[in-house]
């Protein structure tokens, strides 16, 4: 593991403030929190476990105000809705996103939600009090800024009010902008709003890869202001991260949980971890595993794992014996799927950063990879690459896996923890560059 740099604590005048308001829609609706939010928690934890100086803060709909939350909320478990605090709708409107009469419609809708499932939601009050912003302050955004107007507004005014304040948004990916791998009209369009409000109002950026930045320079001139922008690179860990350790009965659509499977498992499989959406290029793999088995018997399953509905997937899949599908398992038996794979498969389209191929590697296991994009700044010279358009290539990597004794062997060899980052190194690069922010 990399060793960490030496920890720099903040001055007494000088705050690192980050904020979560972006989380308010995920959680309240009970949906699991995205890779984006990933990141920022595992951030967060590795903050407080190094003992470095933060505070949180979220835009509070109720009272429109920003409110300070505790240092309690990062260690719940996310699998779960969870409400942050207050008690009104955690729903406000998206100017990015939405006309005024779409608002009130989906704030009928979240009314319903709340009502329908306040037995699930978790009531205790995160909330510390209001948040007021100091002079030195720095606040970090490093979540999805596109569902967080408020913040965007309110750092626009902070900055107004104290010279000294900076703000530092964090960029994850260009997906939206890529005509290619995303196909949303309107989430293209919620995006470049926000892109425009951040080239405003942000004093630095930072990318997650340097595949990221390039993107950024190029769609700047685009999107954002006349002069080149204040941008640097912290590659996102390796390490994985559990969100949660709770162990949740299977799902009605499932047909067995993961851990029946890997209990009864009688011949090795190839893990694959994402969504159908149109750039994680799932409907690709399966075409290329459609075409193996119709020459040969793989002698192994695939297994996928994502919030996807299971009929779906295997609907793209006529031979349904050899692929399994686990939707939502639990991260510690997520993490038992990595560890008992043969090796992993990750054939998206476009990425910011790649977080299954870090997350495969820190297990000791192979990822065969897409070439496209940033993976591989995250794979190096440890995983064998494809190319992610060709059901060819695809098919052709598959094959040598499973099929050349040597091939899977010779790259565990180059696999070395000591070339990846964990959390806690991320979590002082992080810090440090929000220090030395000017």
């Amino acid at each position: 593991m990399l060793s960490s740099p030496e920890v720099r604590h903040v001055s007494a005048s000088r705050r690192i403030v980050i904020d979560i308001t972006d989380w308010n829609r995920f959680l309240f609706a009970g949906k699991p929190i995205s890779g984006v939010h990933r990141i920022a928690l595992g951030l967060l934890r590795a903050w407080k476990k190094l003992g470095l100086p933060f505070v949180i803060i979220r835009h509070d709909p109720e009272t429109n105000r920003h409110k300070i939350i505790s240092h309690r909320f990062i260690e719940e478990d996310f699998s779960e809705p969870v409400h942050i605090g207050g008690k009104g709708i955690e729903y406000s409107y998206n100017k990015y996103a939405q006309r005024r009469t779409h608002y009130f419609t989906e704030l009928a809708k979240a009314k319903f939600r709340r009502f329908a499932k306040k037995k699930e939601i978790m009531h205790e009050d995160f909330i510390e009090g209001n948040y007021y912003p100091q002079a030195d302050d720095v606040l970090y955004f490093c979540g999805a800024g596109w569902d967080a107007p408020e913040t965007m507004h309110a750092a626009r005014k902070w900055k107004a009010q104290y010279p000294g304040f900076r703000f530092v948004v964090l960029v994850h990916d260009f997906i939206p902008l890529i005509r290619k791998v995303y196909r949303n009209r309107l989430g293209t369009r919620q995006f470049r709003r926000w892109l425009r409000d951040a080239a405003g109002s942000a004093d630095e950026f930072i990318c997650i890869s340097d595949n990221t930045k390039a993107d950024f320079m190029r769609f700047w001139l685009q999107y954002g202001a006349q002069s080149a922008p204040r941008c640097r690179v912290v590659t996102n860990p390796h390490e994985f991260l559990s969100v949660s350790e709770t162990r949740k009965q299977p799902l009605p659509n499932e047909e067995f949980s993961a851990e029946t499977f890997l209990a009864n498992r009688n011949r090795r499989y190839l893990l694959t971890v994402g969504t159908l959406s149109s750039h994680k290029n799932l409907e690709r793999l399966l075409s290329a595993w459609n075409a193996l088995n119709f020459f040969r018997d793989p002698e192994a399953d695939l297994v996928i794992v994502g919030d996807n509905d299971p009929r779906h997937v295997k609907s793209l899949s006529p031979l349904r014996r050899n692929v399994i599908v686990f939707r939502k398992p639990p991260d510690d038996v997520l993490k038992l799927l990595y560890m008992n794979a043969f090796c992993s498969i990750f054939p998206s389209l476009y990425e910011g950063w790649g977080l299954p191929v870090g997350e495969s590697l820190w297990f000791g296991k192979v990822c065969l990879c897409s070439s496209s994009s940033s993976i591989p700044e995250v794979g190096r010279d440890m995983c064998p690459y494809f190319d992610p358009y060709s059901t060819e290539d695809i098919l052709l990597a598959v094959t040598k896996a499973l099929f050349e004794k040597d091939y899977i062997p010779s790259y565990e060899k180059r696999i070395d923890r000591g070339r990846m980052k964990s959390w806690a190194t991320y979590g002082s690069e992080i810090h440090t560059a929000l220090l030395n922010v000017t």
